[in-house]
């Protein structure tokens, strides 16, 4: 019973992880979009702007993705599985 729980949270809980990345992944890139701006107004310098973003990104989204992995999945099956440990009826 439990492990069929587990595995449904994971399914639940990759649909969120998935959707909260991308919607991190496209204000960080609004944020680094305003900062060339703020940088380099001119539309001169717009051709390296996506490899900017593009650079900068990759190395925020890197980090994003070990706290995603944290928040999303590790904190909710320890509470589901220590919720399961102090509650289980069939524990003499």
């Amino acid at each position: 019973m439990i492990l069929r729980l587990a595995l449904l949270m994971m399914a639940v809980l990759t649909v969120v992880s998935v959707s909260l990345y991308y919607y991190l992944r496209a204000g960080r890139r609004e944020a680094l979009l305003s900062e060339w701006q703020a940088r380099d107004p001119s539309e001169a310098a717009n051709e390296h702007r996506d490899d900017w973003i593009n650079r900068r990104l990759a190395a925020a989204m890197r980090q994003t993705v070990w706290r995603l992995a944290v928040v999303v999945y590790a904190l909710p099956l320890a509470g589901l599985f220590l919720y399961v440990g102090f509650t289980d009826p069939f524990v003499p």
